[in-house]
Order: C-alpha cells, then structure tokens, then sequence
C-alpha cells in the first residue's frame, strides 16, 4: 500500500490513502503527523528562505497511531480543529515533543480557536488521552501510569507546553526520590523557576 505525504503551514503527515469529506480528513492505517505552528505559518512561500532560523522547536509535537485518524477542521477555514488517533485493539498512539512523551490507545486533540499566538499556526488546547495511558518526561526522570489523561495545555509566548495533568483510574506517578499511587491525580507543571504541584 502506498503513502501519501501532506504538507501544508504548521503541519506535515505520513499516512495510506487521505479521504476528505467537506471540513474532515479521514485516514484509515497507520500513520505519522507532525504539528508545528512555527514551521511556515503566515509566510508566503517566497519569503521562507530569507526567514531567520528558528532557535527552538518548543511547539512541535509528533504523533504516531497504528490504527486511524479523524481530522476535523474549522468550516470555511484551513484550520485544525479537533483530531482523534486511535490505536486499534492492538495498538497504540505515541506522542512526542520537547516537554513530555506519552502512549495511550487512542488520543483527541483540540485546537485552539485563534490558532498561535506568535505565528497565526495551529496551537494544541487540551490533549485527553485513554486506554493504559503512559507519560513520561523526556529526559526519564518522572513517569505516570494512568488509564486516562488530560493535558492543558500553558500557552507561552513561544510555545504550547503543558501546564496542567488530570489522571484517573489506578494512578501511578514516580521520580527517583518517590512512588505515588491513587485514584485520581492533578498536577500542575512548572513554569521556569516554579516547582511542579501535586
């Protein structure tokens, strides 16, 4: 089966056969997307090589899904609005970016309405995650064990990072000094010089 590669303003895709229909995009098999709302976003094409280099790829997030995608968009607009991955019954949605990893069996994503602050490009409002849902910090110090996550996401000047976590149902969250289990878990993250909140 072949690929399809999509690229447009803050986003790159991998994927079999697209199907659009009206403000939704269909892919059925596995998959790979890219967001990135500073990667091109609002500069005429002619104008990309004389941008001046990024010195950050805070916003970008990459998503992995083994089974299917379901893309909506906002009518009458070329913008993300919500995206559902699923895993399937045997595999899973992996995410990545530059403050937290995370695999679940299937994930949604909502956009925000007005897109980046900065750069005009699509923004991640709020990630909700289920299905044995494992996050991680990138660099391997903190980890929780979940079966379902949600992620608000902080809107810095510069970039979307997560900013607050509810977990639920048999939660474990751990780091090299301590272990917590519970039912349910809020955390809030810290932004630079701020300690997390449990």
């Amino acid at each position: 089966q072949g690929v399809v590669e999509v690229e447009a303003p803050g986003l790159r895709m991998r994927a079999p056969a697209v199907r659009v229909r009206g403000p939704r995009v269909l892919v059925a098999g596995p998959g790979a997307m890219t967001i990135d709302p500073e990667a091109n976003a609002g500069v005429e094409e002619q104008d990309v090589a004389s941008r001046p280099a990024r010195t950050s790829a805070a916003d970008a997030v990459e998503i992995h899904w083994d089974d299917r995608l379901d893309l909506a968009l906002s009518d009458g607009e070329d913008r993300l609005r919500r995206a559902r991955f699923e895993g399937g019954e045997t595999g899973r949605v992996r995410v990545r970016s530059e403050a937290l990893e995370l695999e679940a069996g299937s994930l949604d994503v909502a956009f925000l309405e007005d897109g980046s602050v900065a750069s005009g490009g699509d923004r991640i409002e709020r990630i909700e995650a289920e299905g044995g849902v494992v996050a991680l910090r990138p660099d391997g110090s903190a980890r929780l064990d979940a079966r379902t996550l949600t992620v608000d996401m902080r809107q810095d000047s510069d970039a979307a990072r997560p900013g607050r976590i509810e977990a639920e149902g048999e939660v474990r969250a751990f780091d090299a000094a301590r272990v917590l289990w519970a039912s349910a878990l809020e955390v809030v993250l810290r932004s630079p010089g701020e300690a997390d909140r449990a």
